[in-house]
């Protein structure tokens, strides 16, 4: 009995212990939320409405731009999706994007919707491609075909293309009818412009003034965008006060834009009249009348859309225009003013800026100069360019009357020397031997004058230059000069474009280069055009020249700016 008893109590002990393992296996199950099905009510998740939108709206994503994928997910089914999960991915394999988004969606009840964005940036490093993105979405019961079979959206990209955003034209005009003369109201009228590939954002052109010349209206604009090849037309509105000292007017611009690196920046430059002398004679004499006044009409293509290419650092430049003798020697009689010699030199000196790379800080600019000026300009930008050493660049720039001395040694006369005394007048010879002598890599002059005459009583003739052939010096250093004219040629006006023939040509071949031109190129089309213009014009020939050192004989053909 006892023995019975005890397999009785071993056996349900047996029992007891196989039903509690047969529970515990069967719980394991549970563990896939069954419970939470409603009813056996089961979600049923559709995107809908999936579309790509960029800031600029040509459906295409560009290099540093915001964009946004955006789409509708729709709970079709009869329950509740619960604990949505979102995953994106970029399988292009294109550089230079980021996604951004929330992971967790939470919950959809049935019937209802949720508008989901996806935030899509890139940055400069973009490459032209398709993007390609993969959208995953999961559900806490695994009711999501989007897990596994993600949907897909595609949309073009476009690698960085730069804006470049330039003054393309410029005007100046007198609301009043008048003289561009201090206390005179002056506007100044400019064309920006985006000659890039690239749309433009944030722009601010912004000018600055001289002290003493003010401004009335127009110092600074703002345009939110510029597309390739837009344009906006600005005017500036200013008036030089009764302190201000100089004869030029510099108005240096700035353009800035979101990435502040593609904006021209540059100087525009005018003259007002020569300053009044006191005396009765130039207030009541031939000054105002025979003075050629920089007005606001551009007569000269050139003058108009000038290059602009990136600054060199150590290059140098003085620009001379010696127009207005008679005011300086009104009682010497036979002295001549030198035609468009101030619209020369504020010309070239804009290329020189622009064209040539000069920065403002290393331009150097006079016109009508006396005696005592101009070799103070000459030897401080000589001093300059001989402290830069080996590297050094420098240009130098003359329109204005040249004359011979007895020697037949040429020289640049200011505006203060008459043709019979040259004491102060600019010894070229003496001048290309401290040139020659500068360690600099390159020095180059442009002479838009002719050294002849017949003798120092003569005195200055008309044209730009007078009539007898000139002594040549040898050049030493690393020097090269282009002359107007050979022998004893004459150096002519070219009324039409209102400067003189050599220096319009000059001009011209810059122009239609964009500064990207050889010496020996540069040379070959002056040549040529200022030849055919004097013969049609004036039916006299002017031969341009170029005379060099022997230590670049051989390589100054191949130079480039």
């Amino acid at each position: 009995m006892r023995f019975n008893t005890l397999i009785l109590l071993f056996g349900f002990v047996f029992s007891y212990n196989a039903i509690s393992q047969e529970v515990k296996g069967r719980s394991k199950p549970q563990s896939l939320n069954i419970s939470n099905i409603e009813d056996g009510k089961i979600p049923k998740l559709e995107i809908t409405k999936l579309f790509f939108k960029d800031n600029d709206l040509n459906n295409r994503l560009d290099a540093n731009e915001n964009a946004s994928i955006k789409f509708n997910l729709i709970n079709d089914g009869d329950g509740r999706a619960r604990n949505l999960k979102m995953n994106v991915v970029q399988i292009s394999r294109i550089n230079g994007i980021e996604l951004f988004f929330d992971e967790y969606l939470g919950n959809i009840a049935s019937g209802d919707s949720k508008d989901i964005e996806i935030s899509v940036k890139s940055n400069m490093k973009l490459k032209t491609g398709l993007i390609k993105v993969n959208i995953y979405i999961s559900e806490a019961n695994g009711f999501s075909k989007y897990k596994n079979n993600p949907k897909q959206i595609q949309f073009p990209s476009l690698e960085f293309k730069a804006p470049e955003l330039k003054l393309v034209d410029y005007i100046f005009s007198l609301p009043k009818k008048g003289r561009l003369a201090k206390g005179e109201l002056v506007d100044l009228t400019v064309k920006l412009q985006n000659i890039g590939q690239g749309k433009a954002s944030d722009i601010v052109l912004s000018f600055l003034l001289d002290e003493n010349v003010l401004a009335i209206k127009g110092k600074e604009f703002a345009f939110s965008t510029l597309n390739p090849g837009e344009s906006k037309t600005c005017l500036l509105q200013f008036i030089a006060n009764e302190e201000y000292l100089k004869t030029d007017i510099d108005i240096h611009f700035e353009i800035s834009e979101y990435l502040n690196n593609y904006g021209n920046n540059g100087v525009i430059s005018t003259s007002l009249n020569a300053e009044l002398k006191e005396t009765p004679t130039i207030i009541a004499g031939k000054e105002w009348q025979e003075t050629e006044i920089i007005t606001a009409q551009l007569t000269s293509h050139v003058d108009k859309n000038i290059p602009v290419n990136s600054k060199v650092n150590n290059r140098f430049a003085l620009v001379i225009g010696n127009e207005d003798y008679v005011s300086y020697q009104s009682g010497l009689q036979n002295e001549q003013n030198v035609d468009y010699a101030e619209r020369d030199a504020a010309i070239f000196k804009q290329y020189c800026l622009n064209t040539l790379g000069v920065k403002s800080e290393n331009m150097f600019s006079i016109t009508n100069a006396t005696s005592g000026i101009m070799s103070q300009e000459i030897k401080k930008v000589i001093k300059l360019t001989e402290l830069e050493g080996n590297n050094a660049e420098l240009i130098i720039y003359y329109a204005g009357h040249g004359f011979p001395d007895d020697q037949k040694v040429p020289h640049l006369i200011p505006v203060d020397v008459s043709g019979g005394d040259l004491s102060r007048a600019i010894n070229l010879q003496e001048l290309y031997k401290d040139l020659g002598n500068l360690k600099a890599k390159k020095v180059t002059v442009f002479l838009d004058a002719c050294f002849t005459g017949g003798g120092r009583e003569s005195g200055l003739m008309a044209s730009r230059g007078v009539k007898v052939k000139p002594k040549e010096g040898s050049l030493g250093g690393s020097l090269v000069v282009f002359s107007a004219s050979s022998g004893d040629q004459s150096s002519l006006p070219f009324n039409k474009e209102k400067h003189g023939v050599f220096t319009y040509h000059l001009l011209k071949a810059l122009q239609d280069a964009e500064g990207d031109i050889s010496y020996g190129n540069l040379y070959d089309a002056i040549n040529i055009e200022v030849n055919k213009t004097t013969l049609r014009n004036q039916g006299m020939e002017q031969t341009p020249k170029v005379n060099t050192s022997s230590k670049v004989v051989n390589d100054w053909r191949n130079w480039k700016f």
